[in-house]
């Protein structure tokens, strides 16, 4: 593939290395943003006279390899170098560990550094090159002006200027403060360079053979540097490591152990009837997620577990964590569980009652919302579902007291917001969406709000204590479905049922919508993105199954572009709607992990979607292919970056439960009226949903 670059991370440790070829260096993810922590990575070949360098430092420029090879797995990354002159090949692999619902393996703050070499049985492109033992040396050197280095044994002592950063606002300027920490370097396979900073290994191979000279464990054990709440809280792991020390004997100690693990990892996941796009994009997105996550303890033992949101880093921002609930369920139900006790702490008020923020803070703190606007039907709504998703999915039940206290809270703010009327939020419904339309984004009776407040009251049926509630909410949730089936379907679901402008406004710019709001009645994405995540729970789509299918369709014909469909069919206005320095609407912008949330649900309704895989990598290639960005959540218009929100990859696997490639040939399974397709390698939940159910319960089809 294309020489992209990646980053592999560890779990909620801040401990991670960054390879990024385009820009010739390598970064760390620590505790400041990813543009920081630059240094030049030297990883190399010596054969003889002739010095090769890989693209991750200056030296790469002009002493490069011939050829340069990546292969991105679930939690291993290998880039492969050939020296044409001499037929022998490089393979650098990085790799941490990462074992689904195991939070204690998958938090040990190691990552590992192989340095393979082949002597390859053919020539390379018919260049010729000498006879017999092919003889040499690979290194990997550390930056001396990043890192100081001192040799201690087997081992070497990195130390550097751990970087934090703080913020008081959204407006304001990061906070800066420095703090030395040291690393270690475990050398299990290698011996000194000529600087204390280098680990070299020696080869000689005959054609055909493979050695690995150099192999290397990083530890670290880093500081407390997050605060919460203005309490700084020390990472997790600091409860089994006193330093980097005991980190480095037990990387030593399992360093097979992980190794093999992560080759495992990738028959779980990968190589289904999905295709190399979507596996391609699934592990970015997973090592996009995890250099976002910090898993840090206050006093007391409370866990506190947030993820960056990207480049914005808001920490642990509500619709995105929503987004992502298929990893959650899937892999770590218990990381969703600490946010469900945390987000209560941050809740806000109005008139209406109860809602939640948008956020809970920014880089290296949590002290309440720094996003400029609130979302608070959305948000609210988010975390209901979450709350029943999650119930769904753990032993136990999963909801205590306070979760329920606290999602009974938010029930009646949704209610007093959707009272009046017709049932659909018509108040506080600015959302996620920030470049998709006034009508998306803030208009009233959005169905995409809509149906999240649908689902919501479904919920709340069960959630709530008191018998008069439960079913006030259950009326509700029927009420707002046939509001839009009268009302808001004409070969497609609208955007919004209402255009009235009175009270509407931009939530960035302040500016007060006149007339009629713009694109109500235009085709979208987003009617039944809710529907892909609440089928984990045994939900079906709620609205006609046939209509589904057809809005679905409708909203790929109309808004489809080259690397996957914009928000809605309406174009707005850029010269109208944009405001200098804000989001606004951007006319052809769309996002991934949305467009992958619609084709869960396709799938789920039995739709096969699998080619916009292939649209979505080749943005990520594109986006990659001159800065370092990682999961490039958008195309067309706005800037999300290093994105966490493509962990939703994980939901494909139960949706599209199957599709048998065989011969050539799509075998289709048994399921929903028999249109579901089926994966032959979708191993996750066994091709089942997380609570063991094999379909939706109650498909409402057309009568």
């Amino acid at each position: 593939m294309i020489l992209l670059g990646d980053c592999l991370t560890v779990l909620g440790a801040r401990h991670g290395l960054a390879l990024r070829p385009q820009e010739r260096c390598a970064s760390l993810v620590r505790c400041a943003r990813h543009s920081e922590n630059k240094f030049r990575l030297k990883v190399g070949l010596r054969m003889g006279e002739r010095v090769y360098y890989a693209p991750f430092c200056a030296e790469a420029a002009e002493h490069p390899f011939d050829f340069a090879d990546e292969k991105l797995g679930v939690a291993d990354t290998e880039f492969c170098f050939i020296a044409k002159d001499f037929g022998v090949m490089l393979i650098l692999k990085m790799f941490i560990p990462f074992r689904p619902q195991d939070e204690e393996f998958s938090s040990v703050p190691v990552l590992y550094l192989s340095l393979r070499v082949r002597n390859m049985q053919g020539n390379y492109r018919w260049c010729a090159r000498p006879e017999g033992a092919a003889e040499g040396e690979v290194f990997i050197g550390f930056d001396d002006d990043f890192f100081s280095a001192e040799r201690e044994g087997e081992e070497i002592a990195l130390s550097y200027d751990l970087l934090v950063e703080e913020k008081e606002d959204f407006y304001a300027q990061p906070r800066q403060s420095r703090v030395r920490a040291t690393d270690r370097i475990g050398v299990l396979r290698g011996g000194a360079g000529a600087r204390p900073g280098e680990v070299c290994g020696r080869f000689c191979l005959q054609r055909g053979q493979e050695a690995e000279p150099v192999f290397l464990s990083w530890s670290a054990c880093l500081p407390d540097v997050f605060r919460y709440r203005g309490e700084k809280c020390p990472f997790v792991y600091r409860g089994r490591f006193s330093g980097a020390g005991e980190v480095s004997v037990y990387a030593k100690k399992h360093a097979e152990e992980i190794r093999k693990n992560a080759e495992k990892l990738n028959t779980v996941f990968l190589g289904s009837g999905l295709g190399v796009s979507f596996d391609k994009l699934l592990c970015i997105a997973l090592h996009s997620y995890l250099m976002n996550t910090w898993l840090v303890q206050k006093e007391g033992g409370q866990k506190i577990f947030t993820v960056w949101e990207g480049n914005c880093y808001f920490n642990s921002t509500v619709d995105v964590e929503f987004t992502e609930m298929p990893f959650y369920l899937s892999l770590f139900p218990g990381l969703l569980a600490y946010q469900l006790d945390m987000w209560p702490e941050f809740a806000k008020e109005c008139a209406e009652g109860t809602y939640l923020c948008h956020d809970i803070g920014e880089l290296a703190s949590a002290d309440g919302q720094h996003y400029p606007h609130d979302m608070p039907v959305e948000e609210s709504a988010d975390y209901i579902l979450m709350l029943y998703l999650y119930a769904r999915t753990v032993k136990g039940g999963g909801i205590t007291e306070n979760r329920r206290s606290f999602a009974e809270k938010l029930l009646r703010f949704l209610y007093k917001c959707c009272q009046e009327g017709r049932g659909l939020p018509h108040i506080h419904t600015a959302n996620t969406l920030d470049d998709a339309g006034s009508a998306m984004q803030y208009g009233k009776e959005q169905v995409y709000l809509g149906m999240k407040a649908a689902y919501a009251f479904r919920c709340g049926a069960k959630l709530a204590s008191a018998p008069a509630e439960r079913r006030a909410y259950a009326k509700m949730s029927r009420k707002i479905v046939q509001r839009i089936e009268a009302h808001g379907y004409g070969g497609h679901y609208f955007a919004a049922l209402s255009d009235d402008a009175a009270g509407v406004s931009d939530p960035w710019s302040g500016r007060r919508q006149e007339g009629k709001v713009p694109g109500t009645r235009a085709a979208h994405i987003y009617t039944f993105n809710t529907y892909a995540f609440m089928a984990y729970a045994g939900m079906g789509p709620l609205l006609s199954v046939r209509r589904a299918r057809a809005d679905i369709a409708c909203a790929l014909r109309e808004t489809m572009q080259t690397y996957g469909c914009r928000h809605t069919a309406y174009l707005a206005d850029t010269e109208k709607d944009l405001a200098a320095g804000l989001a606004g609407n951007s006319p052809k912008c769309g996002w991934l992990s949305m467009n992958i949330a619609r084709d869960i649900a396709a799938m789920r309704l039995g739709m096969d979607v699998r080619g916009n895989f292939e649209r979505y990598w080749e943005w990520i290639e594109t986006a990659n292919s001159r800065d370092f960005v990682m999961f490039m959540e958008t195309f067309c218009g706005n800037d999300l970056h290093f994105y966490p929100r493509g962990a939703v990859l994980f939901g494909v696997y139960a949706a599209a439960g199957g599709v048998c490639v065989r011969k050539g040939k799509y075998i289709r399974g048994r399921g929903l009226r028999g249109k579901y397709f089926r994966i032959e390698k979708a191993r996750l939940c066994g091709g089942r949903f997380a609570n063991g159910k094999k379909g939706p319960e109650r498909a409402e089809e057309d009568k």
